[in-house]
């Protein structure tokens, strides 16, 4: 009997399952399938509310008679509607006390209702008449990821920031009651708040845990001390051999928690024995936080350390071996290596670390540039930048290097070219001390590509045909001629260049390629992170329009990185993403989010670049938050060499959009930036700043973007290009067209910065272009999320309480006479309102002006 799947978009999953219940008809039996019972007492409250529920008392599944177990009579619900029999302990139910329930109910508006963790709970007495087709059972389905967070925007009515998605997405595991406990958690706790309409994950959380913790017993209370006490000993290892927790807890047991979705099983390898994992990061972090060090060693000591080492899966044994580091336990050199060797590798890098401090001895040149890995793969660059100094000092000098230092003085380049990418200033220095010590042709591949990035573009080549073939040739060059890692750090080379240069579509093709290799290959995930935060970089300076949540969970996806830096980076897309779409509060909520999880490490150079975003959303949104924003954006020190240098001059241009100068002194300095990157041969940046130039109206960033060689391509610079020809052609007719184009695309500030151009000019339009652009104001007025900078220039659009009466009045056909009986005025008063509209919307009678459609005929 596979269960019936319910709906429950809105994370209330009893709500769901009564109104399922309610609408089942003509069963005897229906079974309700709630893992761990979350939630059970409030389906049973949910029914109650709505029609007659009766349950049978726990003695009364045998010896009494049904009638006394039943109590009065008056079960039947007297509107006819289906009344229940809730069956409080189904284990227990007797086949006969079963079959005095099935002889009850028939020829009655009842059903036997028996509330279960899973199917396997089902008493055999219930499969068997489930035979006859009289028993239906239910269950909720799981949330995807994109499901979950549509879900949140509309249970919390506001957008949400990536940290605050994938948090609730990585704690709830699917379920959707689990979704709803930490909603309510969060809000309570005030982890999860709204700031300015966007809902916030605050970054410590420690109230937080401390709610889960308190709440386990909810929690745990359905099920039975084995599975309790199984689930405990997963939370310490992260992983236990499936083998290991059967013969110990029996297969009853380890079945009984994955029917009900609370554990899961790996297979590391394709032929490696099965690992159980908790499903849930809410449960899992519950029990984590209520277990106190001395319960966490004493089962240790009592079980952990009893499951063999041998044979039981890499990602388990990986979990032993950190476990007994938390303990106290001294661990072995080559074990600990292979450890944490296997947890970089699967993105469990506070492990890593904390398995590399417990070695009982010095852990050499591999442990430290491993070390370094796993700070670099949590964002914490400045710890990894001093590990690799470290590495240096340390390296043997003039002596001949052993193999183990060649190869970790090797990585430890490959590290620091990698960061050199996002943190020039930082990297560039390991990289000069690291190829000084290995000297030249360690990485002859590496070494080329980043030589080739520094040439100059060749002016004589403005579509630079020539320098994408090169790059193109460099890539197959790559996989014929570099060893694999090398081969990973010189393929996020290219794409960098060729993504944020001119050429995005290939850099797109060249770091999915990536992608797609290093999941094949795996190990890599700090690499595949990297790659994946270059791609929504790339979408968020050279696409058409953004697909934030798309990115968003493709990155979680990803694997279980650290949710600081690239759920960062996603923050900092969905800002400049919320900027097109005129959304300026929250893209600076969004901007004001990812500097929250940078401010203590910035691993892809991007506080600059978000801190500028601030500031210039803020200068839409209010005076006061504007000066506060730009106070805030001096003090961060804000140069034009910090931070990632691909949107070095991008973000000089932000800040100037939020330093308060007036906007054609700000538009020319926009300009003069845009020429220093376009004979830089920065497109992506060139772009930007054109197009925030010819945002405010500029004339001269118009013209540029004309004579831009880039002006007709696809993608976002196609949609740059047609709104600086907005923006100067002579047609009001091509500039509207272009104008809808941009709002039917979703770039709305985008579409109504050209309507309010074409506006200035309103007496030089002919009527039905007026209409069109009074109309569209109005109804992009009315379907605003949240207040408008641009939309509220339309001041002449802001009738008075007499102008609207007048006019609604008029509009109902109703003669000058009429209107001023109507409204107790004068007649002359009407008329000199009548004339200050004919005058301020350039109409030369009154047909005109109601054509306009200032108001509604109600």
């Amino acid at each position: 009997m596979p269960p019936l799947l319910v709906e429950a978009p809105d994370f209330r999953p009893s709500r769901a399952l009564a109104e399922a219940l309610l609408t089942v008809d003509d069963y005897d039996v229906a079974a309700v399938m709630i893992p761990a019972l979350w939630g059970a007492d409030e389906l049973l409250g949910e029914l109650a509310g709505r029609t007659r529920v009766h349950r049978l008392r726990h003695d009364a599944t045998s010896g009494e008679s049904l009638a006394s177990a039943l109590g009065p009579p008056g079960v039947e619900n007297d509107a006819g509607a289906v009344g229940f029999i809730v069956v409080q302990h189904p284990a227990e139910l007797e086949e006969r006390r079963f079959s005095e329930l099935l002889e009850f109910v028939s020829g009655r508006p009842l059903t036997v209702l028996l509330i279960l963790r899973s199917q396997q709970d089902l008493p055999e007495s219930v499969i068997r008449h489930g035979r006859t087709g009289r028993v239906v059972t239910l269950a909720v389905r799981a949330l995807t990821p994109e499901d979950t967070v549509r879900a949140m925007v509309r249970e919390l009515g506001g957008p949400v920031t990536s940290l605050a998605a994938r948090r609730t997405v990585l704690l709830s595991g699917g379920h959707p009651q689990a979704v709803n406990m930490v909603l309510d958690r969060a809000r309570r706790t005030q982890v999860l708040r709204p700031v300015d309409g966007v809902w916030r994950w605050e970054p410590e959380e420690p109230a937080f845990r401390r709610r889960l913790a308190e709440e386990l017993p909810e929690l745990m209370r359905g099920l039975e001390e084995k599975e309790h006490e199984l689930l405990r000993l997963i939370s310490c290892a992260w992983r236990l051999p499936e083998s290991w927790a059967v013969r110990e807890f029996g297969v009853c047991v380890v079945d009984s928690l994955r029917a009900q979705g609370l554990i899961g099983v790996d297979a590391p390898a394709p032929h490696g024995p099965p690992e159980l994992r908790i499903t849930s990061e809410l449960l899992e972090s519950g029990i984590a936080d209520r277990m106190r060090p001395a319960e966490s060693a004493r089962l240790w000591h009592v079980m952990g350390a009893t499951v063999p080492r041998v044979g039981i899966g890499a990602t388990a044994e990986i979990g032993l071996i950190w476990w007994a580091a938390r303990v106290g336990e001294q661990v072995g050199v080559e074990e600990a290596l292979r450890a944490a060797r296997g947890a970089v590798s699967r993105s469990w890098y506070g492990p890593a670390i904390a398995v590399l401090d417990a070695m009982a001895e010095d852990p050499g040149p591999t442990g430290r540039v491993l070390r370094v890995r796993a700070m670099l793969g949590l964002g914490r660059v400045r710890e990894a930048v001093q590990d690799l100094g470290r590495l240096v000092r340390h390296s043997p000098g003039d002596t001949a290097p052993s193999s183990e230092w060649l190869d970790a003085l090797r990585q430890g380049l490959l590290l620091a070219r990698r960061l050199s990418l996002f943190q020039p200033a930082a990297a560039d220095p390991l990289v000069q001390q690291l190829s000084a010590v290995l000297g030249p042709g360690t990485t002859p591949t590496l070494d080329r590509i980043v030589g080739t990035a520094d040439d100059a573009v060749c002016p004589g080549d403005p579509e630079d045909v020539e320098g994408a073939r090169r790059w193109l040739q460099e890539v197959r060059r790559i996989h014929q001629e570099a060893p694999c890692d090398e081969a990973a750090v010189a393929q996020l080379h290219v794409g960098a260049r060729l993504g944020l240069g001119r050429h995005p579509d290939l850099g797109r093709l060249v770091l999915s390629l990536l992608l797609d290799q290093l999941a094949r290959e795996g190990g890599r995930p700090d690499v595949e992170e990297a790659a994946h935060s270059l791609l929504l970089m790339i979408t968020m300076v050279t696409g058409w329009h953004t697909d934030t949540l798309r990115l968003d969970v493709g990155t979680w996806r990803h694997g279980a990185a650290n949710p600081a830096t690239g759920a960062a980076v996603a923050d900092t897309v969905g800002a400049v993403a919320a900027m097109q779409e005129d959304r300026m509060h929250t893209a600076a909520q969004f901007a004001v989010s990812a500097m929250a999880s940078w401010e203590r490490d910035d691993p892809y150079g991007l506080l600059p670049f978000a801190s500028a975003v601030h500031a210039a959303c803020a200068s839409y949104v209010d005076p006061e938050v504007a000066a506060e924003a730009h106070r805030d954006l001096r003090l961060r020190g804000l140069e034009e060499s910090a931070g990632f240098p691909a949107l070095r001059l991008a973000t000089a241009g932000m800040a100037l959009v939020g330093s308060g100068p007036g906007a054609f002194e700000v538009a020319d300095a926009l300009v003069r930036l845009a020429e220093r990157a376009r004979e830089a041969g920065e497109w992506a940046q060139e772009q930007q700043l054109l197009l925030l130039g010819v945002l405010s109206g500029w004339p001269p960033a118009a013209e540029a973007i004309g004579e831009s060689s880039w002006g007709r391509s696809t993608g976002r610079a196609r949609m740059i290009g047609i709104l600086g020809e907005a923006m100067i052609t002579e047609s009001d007719t091509r500039a509207l067209e272009i104008a809808d184009v941009l709002l039917q695309a979703g770039a709305r500030f985008f579409g109504l910065a050209v309507l309010m151009v074409r506006w200035q000019r309103r007496h030089e339009l002919d009527l039905s272009q007026r209409a069109w652009i009074v109309r569209t104001v109005l109804e992009e007025r009315r379907r605003a999320p949240e207040g408008s900078w641009v939309l509220s220039t339309f001041t002449e659009l802001d009738l008075s309480s007499r102008e609207e009466q007048v006019l609604g009045l008029l509009r109902r056909g109703e003669p000058t006479r009429q209107v001023a009986r109507v409204l107790r005025l004068s007649p002359r008063t009407v008329e000199a309102t009548i004339s200050q509209l004919l005058q301020r919307f350039s109409c030369r009678n009154r047909m005109e002006l109601m054509e306009l459609g200032l108001v509604d005929l109600e």
